[in-house]
């Protein structure tokens, strides 16, 4: 089920905007002026997917109606700050229908999370208040009931209670996944290891690209590691396996053990190219016709080596394409990828440069393709804000074509926010204009 149409009416009481996904094309342009609620846009649809109906409310609108791919149709009503109207439609059938206020939100959280671990588990929010807190990251002001809406996650759960949202809302919400790439995108805001006696929790901020770098070698290190205990366990087996089968398998031609060595040696040098296994020096089979012993015992070798390798198969791809963007990308540095460093860049004389130390631009293309192809599940709805921050025109021009490709293998749908018309280039057929007003 995919986000087909989303529809918003009286948006800061001004904008009505209609926005028909490009479902064939996977993926669709919102373009307009400053003011016109982009960036709200996808925050509130990221918050309505994500079922933080407190921060909804928070948003000046009259309807909104989302429109599914299965012919479901979600329609929120809003009364005023405090109360949310909903219906789910199939056809013409309402299925049901029901009202979320923002007392039966805080009511419901409140008695589920101690005040008290706020401060304790959202280092990024510092009190200014006995019910406001200031986020750190933008320096703007929080109430205490959208603590509560939007981090509940991130706080102990004291006691289960009842939700307020209706079953019905939450498993349909929970069919999309759905992910939010913001603005800032350079700094993850983490809290220090060491624990102060001052209430105030000192904030500490890691450069993205870094701390992705260790992710990567974390993944690497993880698909190793699998691939050595599935070697071991057929490696185990394998001298029982050669020494019960009497005959040797059918399948087991000379041709086909050729082409079968072949090919494993081809994909053994994508695995080296893409760091995913150390460089290794490839075995020729003998230049001679292969006894029926030798045919045997190399079917059961070639057999176990796929098992082995096939470990590898989704992350390889996904590591080829990263790779590929980021190298066709970056002038006069080589990107390489190991289980060491994760990913790293080095400069024609061999000088290895320091990750933070890369421009802006540059962090922004590694964080992006990174995230795309490493950090969503598959199958997700992904909103992107602003994606022309600090590239240069001609990496604009090629964003697209890198989503298109990035949507192919890893199979997402997109709704990208943008004021640059290099972003679009030659792709109009994707953008929707969103530059009118209900008054107009």
């Amino acid at each position: 089920m995919q986000v087909m149409n989303i529809q918003i009416k009286k948006l800061f009481g001004l904008f009505d905007h209609d926005i028909k996904l490009r479902i064939r094309d996977r993926i669709t342009i919102i373009h307009g002026p400053n003011g016109v609620g982009k960036t709200t846009i996808l925050q509130l649809l990221k918050d309505i997917l994500e079922k933080k109906i407190f921060a909804v409310l928070q948003v000046p609108f009259s309807q909104i109606i989302i429109k599914f791919t299965n012919g479901i149709q979600l329609t929120f009503i809003k009364h005023d700050k405090r109360k949310l109207s909903f219906n789910i439609k199939e056809g013409r059938n309402i299925i049901v229908k029901d009202t979320i206020s923002s007392e039966s939100i805080v009511k419901h959280i409140g008695r589920g999370i101690p005040l008290g671990a706020i401060d304790e588990y959202l280092p990024f929010l510092d009190r200014v208040g006995p019910r406001t807190w200031l986020d750190l990251r933008d320096n703007s002001k929080i109430s205490l009931e959208e603590v509560f809406d939007l981090y509940k996650d991130s706080l102990p759960i004291r006691r289960r209670v009842k939700s307020p949202i209706p079953a019905e809302l939450k498993d349909l919400l929970n069919t999309i996944n759905t992910y939010f790439i913001q603005t800032q995108r350079l700094l993850i805001l983490g809290q220090d290891d060491v624990r102060y006696t001052h209430p105030r929790k000192r904030v500490k901020a890691k450069n993205t690209v870094e701390q992705y770098a260790l992710e990567m070698a974390q993944m690497l290190k993880e698909k190793l590691s699998l691939s050595g205990s599935k070697a071991a366990e057929l490696d185990r087996t394998f001298p029982d396996r050669i020494l019960r089968k009497k005959t040797t398998p059918k399948t087991a031609t000379e041709g086909w053990i050729r082409s079968k060595y072949m090919n494993q040696s081809l994909y053994r040098e994508r695995l080296m190219k893409a760091g995913l296994i150390d460089e290794e020096k490839q075995v020729s089979l003998p230049n001679r016709n292969l006894s029926n012993h030798d045919l045997k015992v190399l079917w059961y070798y070639l057999s176990d080596i796929d098992k082995k390798l096939k470990v590898f198969d989704p992350l390889l791809l996904k590591i080829e394409l990263f790779n590929d963007i980021i190298n066709s990308r970056f002038l006069f540095k080589t990107f390489t990828i190991n289980k060491i460093d994760g990913f790293r860049f080095n400069l024609e004389s061999g000088e290895k440069i320091p990750l933070r130390q890369l421009s802006s631009g540059e962090q922004h293309e590694l964080v992006l393709a990174f995230e795309l192809l490493f950090k969503v599940p598959e199958k997700s709805f992904i909103m992107i804000d602003e994606p022309e921050l600090s590239l240069h025109v001609t990496w604009q021009h090629k964003f697209l074509t890198d989503l298109e490709r990035i949507s192919e293998l890893v199979d997402l749908d997109f709704l990208v926010a943008t004021h640059s018309p290099s972003i679009i280039h030659d792709r109009r057929n994707l953008m929707v204009n969103l530059g009118g007003s209900s008054h107009a």
